[in-house]
């Protein structure tokens, strides 16, 4: 549903009738509210000059003298209309929204010019409601508006003619469904029953998949877990809403009758127990939302829930890419927006360019380079203790990839997945397996400013899955300590222990040094644009290797299908 809400300042006056049908047939207006039309009539054949393929149901309030005026007109496919209300000032209608069957009251009001008239005017609008007073061209919404249209979004047009900037409301229905992947619920690990359910379902799941290679063994283990997961979930959604409801009568009826009669000790106790149990049912719903809104803080012996549906809404809406500027213009058709998404990753990503730098001999002396008992070690097989450590020190809460499991679920489910991952993890450093199969990850787009509406504009951020994301990690880990004895000291960035703040104090102390001793210098400040995400994957090799690094070790950071292949949905 979407809603067009102008002052237009004359309809007759010329270019505005132009303008408005340029509105509402690129934004495929169902409901336009016009105030200061200064018209007393309208005539049949001005009205359906306004409608592009859909017939519209208008209805209007006559202008006083050479001010004021209102129109409203709602699309006859998408509403059925009720009883409407006229006043002096304001102009009311009631309509059945046919989707979803909700009514809705759609109020144009328009102030009077003549400050004479303002105590009838507020007198007025009061009685038919509870007014909010604001500045021009804006629009507030109830709470109870937000849960049925989650993802709503107020657009401001370009102000032509009027001095007034017409907003167009979306309700977010037309937007493209969520995909409807699995989603590992972090609010399941407490109930009780939970975990003794996963180990079993392991364990069968494991003794059907006997004799299979280990990514093979992997994916069946993966997918029989979703598949059950999905199914249980949507099972114990509708059975905790019974449950809810059915604690909740039960305790209003005890309730009742220790206002009438008084409860007895066992009575006092079973009530106890029964807002015990219902308690714990409300902290699943608020741990389920909090995880939802990626809120870091709760106020502890509150109810939060509604708070955090309301910040996961508030996340969805402004991560929801809507309109896309594209060389022909804005668009908002998902399947445009979808290619032009691609296409300018697909471009960005990676060098086509051939190659005209290349590594000169000797550029680094021994010092700088790999040695060979720092080779062997990088070559060795991962210890159990070593990925256990690597998992527990991960967060706990991050978003997982397309499987659908987060860290969380490896560090509960730990003592029966370790075996497994670090049977992986090994198989791969031997280079027996092949892990491209394991290495799928979510492109998501994160809006750096309010409004983005150009792909770069969104910051890039890539979901892997997680026991990608841990042979990752492992092998960060081990090259960890050879990595700060061959990167030179003036690299900052990107190596523990250094900071990024250490190069503006040297910029700081050089250009001290330079006015205290009255010297001369010039200062370069060198900007690679998009450095990390143009590397170029031939000369990187050729790094590696004049660094010293072992060609069997290169083969595994350089694979093509592991580290160049990563496919992302779009």
């Amino acid at each position: 549903m979407k809603c067009l809400i102008w002052n237009i300042r004359g309809f007759g006056r010329r270019g505005r009738r132009t303008l408005l049908k340029d509105y509402l047939r690129e934004h495929k207006i169902d409901v336009v509210l016009l105030q200061e039309t200064i018209k007393q009539d309208f005539t049949d054949s001005e009205l359906r000059s306004l409608e592009a393929r859909d017939k519209f149901f208008w209805h209007w309030l006559p202008a006083n003298g050479h001010s004021g005026g209102m129109l409203i007109g709602v699309k006859d496919s998408s509403f059925e209309v009720g009883e409407i209300d006229i006043g002096q000032f304001f102009i009311s209608m009631s309509i059945l929204h046919r989707a979803s069957k909700r009514i809705f009251e759609v109020v144009a009001i328009y102030g009077p010019a003549d400050h004479s008239r303002s105590r009838a005017f507020l007198e007025e609008i009061s009685a038919k409601l509870s007014p909010v007073r604001s500045v021009l061209d804006r629009v507030f919404i109830s709470p109870e508006l937000e849960e049925f249209f989650p993802l709503c979004s107020l657009v401001a047009e370009t102000t032509l003619g009027s001095d007034h900037t017409p907003p167009v409301f979306d309700s977010g229905d037309g937007l493209p469904p969520r995909t409807n992947r699995f989603f590992f619920e972090s609010e399941w690990f407490e109930r009780p029953d939970f975990c003794p359910m996963l180990s079993q379902l392991w364990i069968d799941l494991a003794a059907r998949a006997r004799g299979r290679d280990i990514i093979d063994w992997w994916h069946h283990m993966n997918s029989g877990l979703r598949q059950y997961l999905c199914g249980w979930s949507r099972n114990q959604g509708a059975a905790t809403r019974r449950e809810k409801s059915a604690l909740l009568a039960q305790i209003e009826q005890l309730d009742a009758r220790a206002d009438s009669l008084g409860l007895d000790e066992e009575e006092w106790a079973e009530r106890y127990t029964l807002e015990d149990q219902l308690l714990h049912i409300v902290r699943e719903e608020e741990d389920y939302w909090q995880q939802r809104g990626r809120t870091k803080w709760a106020l502890q012996g509150d109810a939060n829930t509604a708070y955090f549906h309301a910040v996961a809404n508030g996340r969805r809406r402004k991560c929801t890419i809507s309109t896309i500027v594209t060389p022909s213009g804005p668009t908002s058709d998902p399947n445009i927006i979808q290619q032009v998404i691609y296409n300018f990753y697909h471009e960005l990503l990676g060098s086509s360019s051939q190659r005209v730098c290349f590594v000169a001999p000797n550029t680094w002396g021994e010092a700088a380079k790999v040695s060979d008992a720092d080779n062997e070690q990088l070559m060795l097989t991962f210890s159990e203790k070593e990925l256990e450590d690597i998992v527990a020190d991960m967060k706990s809460n991050t978003a997982p990839g397309p499987d659908g499991f987060p860290p969380i679920f490896f560090k509960h489910m730990w003592p029966w997945l370790k075996l497994g991952v670090l049977h992986i993890l090994n198989d791969f450093v031997l280079g027996r397996i092949d892990i491209s199969r394991l290495n799928f990850g979510i492109l998501a787009l994160i809006p750096k400013v309010p409004g983005a509406d150009l792909v770069s504009q969104f910051y890039p951020i890539a979901l892997i899955n997680v026991v990608f994301k841990i042979i990752s990690k492992a092998y960060a880990s081990r090259l960890d300590p050879v990595a700060n004895k061959i990167t030179s000291p003036f690299q900052t960035t990107f190596i523990r222990g250094r900071n990024i703040l250490e190069g503006p104090l040297a910029l700081i102390e050089i250009v001290h040094e330079l006015r205290v001793k009255k010297l001369g210098g010039i200062l370069l400040k060198l900007d690679f644009e998009k450095a990390y995400d143009r590397v170029n994957w031939g000369f990187l090799e050729e790094v590696l290797r004049a660094k010293g690094f072992n060609q069997g070790y290169i083969d595994t950071q350089t694979n093509e299908e592991c580290v160049k292949g990563t496919l992302f949905r779009r």
